[in-house]
C-alpha cells in the first residue's frame, strides 16, 4: 500500500534572523511518497521526493557579539528534529544563492540543473549527483559527493565533500582574459567556504 501527498507554494523561514533576508526556502511544489511499511518504521522512511522550482536562500553566518560569552546565554530547551530517511529525492532546476557578508555585494548563484539525493535524513549527510552552473567564470559542473547533515542554526556551515569536473569555462568573464578552462579534482568544506584540490588545463590563454 502506497501514501502520496502533494504540497504547492511551501515557504520555509529561519528563526532569529535579520528582517529583509529572503525566504531560507521556496518550493513551487513538493510531491511525497511512501509506503506503510516505511511509516510505521524508526526512523520514519520515506521513498521519495521530487520538488519543482526549489529556491534556496543561504544567509550570512551572523556575527558572534564581541560582549557576550556562552555561558552569559539564556539556557532554553533544545530542540531535536524528528528522525526520518529519504531515500531519494530529485531536485531538478534548483536555485541555490548564496547571499554575502557585505550589504551591496552580488550574491553567490548556482542554478543546479540536475539533482538527485540518496539516503537524505535530519542527522546524516546524504550522497548526491548533481549538474550545474559555475556563475564565475560561467562553465558547467558535474560533480558527485556527500552533503549535510543540514545545520538549521547556521546553513552555511553545513558540510559538503565530493570530486567535480569543469568544464568550457569561458575566461573571458575576467577583464583581461581570454582561454576556456577546463578542470576537475576533489573538494570538502562548507556551503560557504569550499576548498578545491585538482588540475586545470586552458589551452589558448592569453
Amino acid at each position: 500500500t502506497g501514501f502520496g501527498a502533494t504540497i504547492h507554494g511551501l515557504v520555509l523561514h529561519q528563526q532569529d534572523r535579520a528582517a529583509g533576508l529572503p525566504p531560507m526556502a521556496l518550493v513551487e511544489q513538493l510531491q511525497i511518497s511512501a509506503t506503510l511499511r516505511g511509516i510505521l518504521s524508526e526512523p520514519l522512511q520515506i521513498e521519495r521526493v521530487i520538488l519543482k522550482g526549489l529556491k534556496i536562500n543561504v544567509p550570512p553566518k551572523r556575527p558572534k557579539s564581541p560582549d557576550s560569552s556562552e555561558r552569559d546565554k539564556p539556557q532554553t530547551e533544545r530542540r531535536y528534529p524528528p528522525r526520518f530517511v529519504i531515500n531519494e529525492v530529485l531536485a531538478d532546476g534548483t536555485f541555490l544563492q548564496i547571499l554575502p557578508k557585505k550589504e551591496g555585494k552580488v550574491p553567490l548563484t548556482f542554478d543546479i540543473t540536475k539533482l538527485t539525493l540518496h539516503s537524505a535524513g535530519t542527522t546524516q549527510s546524504m550522497q548526491f549527483r548533481a549538474t550545474l552552473t559555475n556563475p564565475k567564470p560561467p562553465g558547467d559542473i558535474q560533480s558527485t559527493g556527500a552533503f549535510g547533515p543540514w545545520d538549521s542554526d547556521e546553513p552555511g556551515l553545513t558540510p559538503v565533500s565530493g570530486s567535480y569536473t569543469f568544464a568550457n569555462a569561458d575566461l573571458s568573464d575576467f577583464k583581461g582574459l581570454e582561454g576556456i578552462l577546463s578542470s576537475e579534482g576533489k573538494y570538502q568544506g562548507m556551503l560557504e567556504r569550499i576548498e578545491v584540490d585538482g588540475s586545470t588545463d586552458t589551452p589558448n590563454f592569453t
